[in-house]
């Protein structure tokens, strides 16, 4: 261990009190940095969640005047190759059309919502929204909507009486379930049923109305869409991100980052005029005790480098506490600010990087802090230090 970094931390324990209320201060400064950072992370996902729900953040539609989509095994199995390369969670097929039902004298004009149930469990999970019924297994079975099935009075095994406006042409339908996703246009709008089923009853058995995609990394999801447009060449199809579709949310985000970026920037403000009058009195405290060890051979540059060495150790313990300090505030506020149903408020992503980065800025500030304590320290003269006592 150098000389400059064993006198820094005989200083410090010489003055065990003020070392630990500076520690103290930085740990909570990196705590609340830290608390407020990760928790306007966690409620930016929340609500890009609630927003996004059950809809894709990449959609795939045609450019052509029946909006069908042509060959579009061949473009899936495409978009499927790159699944690896831009961490494509889920790529599904889905046709969806307008129709008119009547049921008992009353009419509805709702949308049929053709699904590859499989490829699209994890983006819509249709088995498990189900809440009474089955999935349909025959030809002409459909599940409709909680809502819509008590508006018009209709329950399992009920026949439907279909208009189809692309055949100009009435079809039968059976419903062999009843679902809830939990939002009311969804549940009063939608018809479902499986892809298959939905290209017979539109007569569509080759097309597809849309390639719907979800990613691993939510925010990049515009990225990722015009990476995938230039790698697939067609003009017959049109990329749209949930990004381009939600500007006004991510400008409210935007302003929510700003004003923790701020928070934050304040925080480290405080911490470092603390520090740095905290370490000028104790170049003024020690300064007798640097002017013999200057007399006895100890450099200008060593005893700068002191000081710089007590900002340094201060930033970094007061960065572990603070990190410490930070989860177990994030621990308690996950377990006591609940819903009803017992999950968290806001939910807590535990960013890793910007933990790290929150505890390189404390000790970063720590040291700087200490500079100008530093250069006070290398000027003291050790005849005048040891003549003034």
């Amino acid at each position: 261990m150098n000389l400059s970094l064993k006198l820094a931390l005989r200083f410090l324990k010489s003055n065990k009190g003020q070392t630990v209320l500076i520690i103290a201060g930085i740990a909570v400064a990196v705590a609340i940095q830290l608390f407020i950072g990760l928790l306007i992370k966690g409620l930016q996902i929340s609500l890009v969640q609630k927003t996004t729900g059950n809809t894709p953040q990449i959609t795939i539609t045609s450019t052509t005047d029946d909006k069908l989509i042509k060959q579009w095994e061949e473009l899936s199995g495409e978009i499927q190759s790159y699944a690896s390369e831009y961490g494509l969670k889920t790529v599904t097929q889905t046709l969806t059309f307008p129709v008119v039902i009547t049921f008992s004298g009353k009419s509805s004009n709702l949308l049929i919502r053709g699904f590859d149930f499989e490829s699209s469990k994890s983006l819509y999970d249709i088995s498990n929204k189900l809440i009474v019924g089955n999935l349909p297994n025959h030809d002409n079975e459909v599940l409709i909507g909680d809502d819509l099935a008590k508006d018009l009075g209709i329950k399992i095994g009920d026949k439907l009486n279909l208009f189809v406006f692309r055949l100009f042409k009435t079809k039968e339908l059976y419903v062999s379930g009843i679902f809830d996703f939990g939002v009311s246009s969804i549940n009063k709008n939608w018809i479902v049923t499986t892809l298959e089923n939905a290209q017979m009853i539109n007569n569509s058995q080759e097309y597809v109305s849309a390639i719907e995609i979800t990613v691993d990394k939510l925010f990049e999801a515009d990225k990722i869409s015009a990476s995938l447009r230039e790698k697939i060449q067609r003009q017959d199809i049109l990329f749209e991100d949930w990004k381009s579709s939600n500007e006004e949310l991510l400008s409210g985000l935007n302003g929510q980052s700003i004003s923790s970026i701020i928070i934050q920037v304040f925080v480290i403000i405080s911490v470092c005029l603390g520090i740095a009058s905290v370490l000028i009195i104790t170049v003024l405290q020690k300064s007798k005790e640097v002017g013999i060890l200057k007399a006895m051979g100890l450099k200008d540059s060593q005893a700068s480098l002191v000081f710089l060495s007590e900002g340094f150790l201060l930033g970094m313990m007061g960065a572990v506490a603070g990190i410490v300090l930070g989860v177990i505030l994030l621990f308690f506020f996950t377990t006591f600010a609940v819903n009803s149903d017992g999950s968290p408020v806001v939910p807590i992503i535990f960013d890793y990087t910007f933990i790290v980065i929150s505890g390189i800025i404390a000790v970063a500030a720590s040291t700087i802090s200490a500079i100008l304590p530093a250069k006070k320290s290398s000027k003291l003269s050790p005849v005048e230090v040891i003549r003034n006592g």
